[in-house]
């Protein structure tokens, strides 16, 4: 075990070391880089009923500009959370709750103030700007 603080940290946890999960926690606040993009089809399409026509009815003023596409940030995937990602290594992929160990290990921690941080970002389907 790592001591980290008042937690204790397993030095191994699904077969992946720990260390250099933490050392890219501290790396805070963590920003996208231009090239760290991609587009996607926006989510909030499916769910209109006419999709994009019907986007472009709702706002005229910006007709030309809508798109049924939107840009993104890539799914954060760092190689730290080992050679199958970070969706494996937390929860494997949605088959299981995420472990104590494995959310301790999840988010980032402010080297000055050791507080702990995680973005969650959450947008509206039924709106086509969110």
């Amino acid at each position: 075990l790592r001591n980290e603080g008042s937690r204790s940290i397993p030095a191994i946890v699904n077969n992946v070391d720990t260390q250099p999960i933490r050392q890219l926690q501290t790396i805070f606040p963590v920003h996208t880089a231009e090239d760290d993009f991609e587009e996607i089809d926006h989510p909030g399409m499916a769910f209109a009923s006419s999709g994009l026509e019907r986007a472009k009815i709702l706002l005229p003023e910006k007709a030309d500009s809508l798109s049924a596409s939107i840009r993104v940030p890539k799914f954060w995937n760092p190689p730290e959370y080992g050679p199958d990602g970070v969706r494996s290594f937390l929860g494997n992929n949605g088959e299981r709750f995420m472990t104590d160990e494995e959310a301790r290990l999840f988010g980032s921690i402010d080297p000055n103030t050791k507080q702990e941080t995680i973005f969650v970002s959450v947008a509206s389907y039924r709106d086509p700007e969110c």
